[in-house]
């Protein structure tokens, strides 16, 4: 599907809601996790965006948080602990381990990244950075949410 800007924008700054705020976690280790939203949009109401979060396998560090539209297309993207530098397409890099964001934007998807902006308090706390893009992403209803971590405790 072929998005334009300005749809692009709309989509970014329409106000969102998740329909089950209770539901939103911290995946397990190598796991992903899809937390559905709903919006307003030409006096309808729909339900084709959704969050999903991703927590590294082997390091705890690493985790991913998209906002995804139309079951593929990612609007935004937040990367923490990512071992390997991002490379943009005009060549800029960001270096390995440095927690940066993805913003569609037309004619590139999600391929550019940017340092994750100041709205992000503590990249380093995967709770708080979840919290912390819901609410970049202009998730409503945040202050429903009470992120929980999903992991199992080792045997002792």
């Amino acid at each position: 599907m072929d998005l334009g800007q300005a749809e692009i924008n709309t989509l970014l700054a329409i106000e969102k809601y998740l329909t089950d705020p209770k539901s939103v976690g911290i995946p397990k280790a190598g796991r992903t996790e899809k937390f559905s939203l709903r919006y307003h949009l030409k006096e309808l109401d729909h339900d084709d965006m959704h969050v999903s979060a991703y927590k590294g396998k082997k390091d705890p560090r690493k985790a991913s948080y998209r906002l995804i539209y139309e079951g593929n297309i990612i609007l935004i993207r937040v990367d923490l602990g990512d071992r390997s530098p991002h490379i943009n397409p005009d060549g800029e890099i960001i270096p390995a381990m440095t927690p940066h964001i993805h913003i569609f934007r037309e004619g590139f998807e999600d391929r550019v990244a940017y340092p994750l902006p100041s709205e992000f308090k503590d990249s380093n706390d995967l709770i708080q950075s979840l919290k912390d893009f819901l609410s970049y992403a202009k998730v409503m209803n945040v202050s429903e949410v009470e992120i929980r971590a999903q992991e199992v405790l080792p045997y002792e």
